[in-house]
């Protein structure tokens, strides 16, 4: 057996996003693993190994060089025109090119699993905690995006050993709800905005140790729900005192009402997230909010 036999052929999907580059970035150091990805398009100055190009609703499966062993999911197509219809027309298109992928993927006798990533919102307001068995009631953009989830939420009913749904709250880096929210008006205004009342309860995680569940679940024999959260949780409110305490900036209110509905549901709701498992503590570095800040943020004064 040569050594490219004796790797564990993982695929990548959703790279270039704002989680995916995280996870790209540690898998290509692990000297266990084949790492394949795709991207929709070039970008060769960030990523290197086998790369392939397409989209998830039409890319031929047959093409990678051989079959995953595991397939890692990030890969949601979303919509920023249109608003809540056309993140319907988006989440259709990934429901079909879920399904497209899990015949494809069915097929493999060496399959494993694979790890889908999604969101806290599908729980929906909550006064309790959410662990793995919660129902799901979604609210904000995830009222139509869970239709592109709807393959995997059947598969964990029929062939539950082949897929680890893992459901994440609110991911703090460079980018994604931090950047558009906060970090853009910060750099801009030189204020925290702090948006409606803020007394809803967030939950959180650094992007870095996300990646590190991320990579970990490869190998870890688990199946089934799994949140990856650092169990810290905050107020709003709370959030932004701390960001203009470690920036020395003030904090300003803002208005929700020229948002659209899913975002004034997204920073109106409690979701208490947190887990029920031990699996990935020991990949969970950061224990509290100033932590994660910390690590995630090292140059927010210079932003």
């Amino acid at each position: 057996m040569n050594a490219t036999a004796a790797k564990k052929h993982v695929l990548l999907l959703g790279a270039s996003g704002f989680i995916g580059k995280a996870a790209y970035h540690l898998l290509k150091m692990n000297t266990g693993i084949e790492l394949s990805i795709l991207l929709r398009k070039p970008d060769a100055d960030i990523f290197e190994g086998n790369i392939y190009y397409g989209d998830i609703t039409n890319f031929d499966w047959q093409k990678l060089k051989h079959p995953p062993q595991v397939v890692i999911h990030l890969a949601r197509i979303s919509s920023k025109k249109w608003g809540r219809p056309g993140r319907l027309l988006a989440a259709w298109k990934g429901y079909f090119a879920n399904k497209r992928l899990l015949r494809y993927i069915s097929g493999n006798e060496n399959f494993e699993k694979i790890i889908y990533v999604s969101g806290s919102l599908m729980y929906g307001n909550s006064s309790r905690p959410l662990d793995e068995r919660s129902t799901l009631s979604p609210i904000s953009f995830a009222r139509e995006y869970i239709k592109a989830e709807l393959p995997f939420i059947k598969m964990l009913q029929f062939q539950p050993a082949k897929i680890c749904m893992l459901r994440v709250p609110w991911v703090v880096g460079r980018g994604s709800w931090l950047q558009a929210f906060f970090l853009n008006y910060i750099q801009q205004q030189q204020q925290v905005p702090q948006y409606g009342n803020g007394k809803h309860l967030m939950t959180f995680i650094a992007l870095s140790d996300l990646a590190r569940c991320i990579a970990a679940l490869c190998s870890l024999p688990f199946n089934g729900v799994l949140h990856a959260v650092a169990e810290v949780q905050s107020t709003q409110v709370d959030f932004c005192r701390l960001l203009s305490s470690i920036l020395s900036l003030p904090v300003v209110r803002l208005s929700l009402g020229h948002q659209e509905k899913a975002v004034q549901e997204a920073f109106t709701s409690d979701i208490p997230l947190v887990s029920s498992y031990n699996v990935l503590k020991p990949y969970i570095q950061c224990q509290t909010l100033r932590d994660i800040l910390e690590k995630e943020l090292f140059l927010l004064k210079h932003i």
